[in-house]
């Protein structure tokens, strides 16, 4: 593993803690740890292995360069989990502090487990892990009162059910895919979300466990989802739920493949038909990492090297292909021309297009095998429902886009998209709001304004276009 690995996985310097020579103290390579990089000094030769667990210190090191490494990876350590860059005008600073903490625990988690070779072979298996296990948010005594909630498998697929326990007759559904950049979360960690949507709509909330990238990269979520969406329309009165009023729905990753079943359906004119959708700011396309909301957040993150991260998992992309991905420069001519046709910011509110924006353009100096794959995944409409040139005979949209979320203006172009394919959407725009803002929807836990908001016109919607 080089010295800088983890940084690029993760992310670009914040902060470092530096050695320097003094008497006694020796020279020593770089470390890059975390989501921003936490440099930490150590012989280069001592990575050679690949295996953190087997480095060895060395034998001499003076006094000098301990104290160094320990007290500035400490200071730079602790200063880079309390605190995060954001823009001054969003709401809610200090809870949006304590929130990225949590991420950011998350990544050195699942770091430090990968490097002690607890993870097998994947790092995201770490990162896995940690987030489940911080994210976990389960239904309350209130949600479990007033609602059937129990695991099973529909299509072989495992699911968790909610079922207001008050239904005398057939109920409208909600197919429910979580966020999580098809390679982490759970239904646990939406356990709170889907009971909630259950309780206050008096519908049927179907949970999928569908299978995680890298062990099972795509199709293989995808074909889990759809199977399930099939289930409630085709066989959904076995669980009384009414065929002809069934939305499917989901966040980030899971609002990548709401949009894409939706259009499987469709194509496959699958009756009774879905009625409703919920995006909530999904990750629609792949072919287009320059967008305006990317280029503006470059000031306080590497976004792209998070989805980078994501795009590897899911796709099963090599080392080299992911490296491509981080250059932005992995595009054929051809993918090129239907991203600038079908991704196209002229489309965005034009306050949101900073004077003098110019998309940049991805396509590689040559089109390898490595290019041909990212190619053919990045326009497949089942990994990126944006490459769909055809939106019409859609169910009706609900489209959630946040400012502070790289996603943003891809939710907002595929809104726009939508109605001028002529199908019926509602927008809503969180415009002092982040990504994952679904995931707080308890103000009194969490304490953001926004959270009631995102939960407030999701139930409104379901009550008025899917029931």
């Amino acid at each position: 593993m080089g010295s800088n690995a983890l940084g690029e996985y993760l992310g670009h310097s914040h902060s470092h803690a530096s050695v320097v020579n003094t008497d006694n103290c020796e020279t020593q390579g770089t470390f890059s740890v975390g989501y921003a990089e936490l440099k930490v000094r150590w012989p280069e030769s001592a990575f050679s292995s690949g295996d953190f667990a087997r480095i060895e210190t060395p034998r001499r090191m003076g006094k000098c360069t301990t104290v160094f490494v320990v007290s500035g990876v400490l200071l730079a350590g602790v200063g880079y989990m309390l605190y995060t860059p954001l823009p001054a005008h969003l709401a809610n600073q200090w809870q949006l502090q304590k929130m990225f903490c949590k991420f950011k625990v998350s990544f050195m988690a699942s770091e430090v487990l990968y490097q002690l070779g607890l993870n097998g072979k994947e790092r995201m298996y770490g990162m896995r892990k940690a987030f489940n296990y911080l994210f976990k948010n389960l239904a309350t005594e209130e949600d479990h009162a007033a609602l059937e909630i129990y695991d099973t498998e529909l299509n072989g697929v495992p699911v968790r059910t909610y079922k207001p326990k008050s239904a005398k007759e057939a109920l409208p559904g909600l197919v429910y895919y979580h966020g999580g950049g098809w390679a982490v979360m759970n239904i646990e960690t939406y356990d709170a979300i889907c009971a909630y949507i259950a309780r206050k709509t008096n519908i049927i909330v179907i949970s999928v466990e569908y299978r995680l990238a890298p062990e099972n990269p795509f199709p293989a979520g995808f074909d889990d989802c759809v199977q399930v969406a099939l289930y409630a329309l085709q066989k959904g009165r076995d669980l009384n739920l009414d065929p002809t009023r069934i939305a499917v729905g989901g966040d980030s990753a899971g609002g990548n493949l709401a949009a894409a079943v939706s259009l499987k359906l469709r194509d496959d004119k699958v009756k009774p038909a879905l009625k409703s959708q919920l995006l909530i700011y999904g990750l629609l396309q792949m072919c287009d990492l320059s967008l305006p909301v990317m280029k503006q957040r470059e000031e306080y993150e590497n976004s792209t090297l998070m989805l980078a991260a994501f795009y590897k998992a899911y796709f099963n992309l090599t080392e080299a292909q992911t490296g491509l991905l981080t250059t932005k420069k992995y595009s054929t001519p051809e993918l090129v021309q239907r991203c600038t046709k079908l991704v196209d910011y002229r489309l965005l509110p034009k306050e949101l297009v900073p004077d003098g924006y110019e998309p940049e353009v991805s396509l590689a100096s040559s089109v390898t095998d490595d290019v041909k794959y990212i190619s053919k995944m990045f326009s497949d409409p089942r990994a990126a429902p944006m490459m769909e040139e055809n939106l019409k005979n859609l169910p009706a949209s609900l489209v959630v886009a946040a400012e502070w979320d790289s996603l943003r203006d891809e939710s907002l172009i595929f809104a726009e998209r939508l109605k001028e394919a002529g199908n019926k959407v509602q927008l809503k725009y969180l415009a002092d709001s982040f990504h994952g803002i679904l995931n707080a929807f308890d103000y009194e836990k969490f304490g953001f304004d926004a959270g009631p908001v995102i939960m407030n016109s999701i139930i409104e919607f379901i009550n008025k276009d899917v029931k």
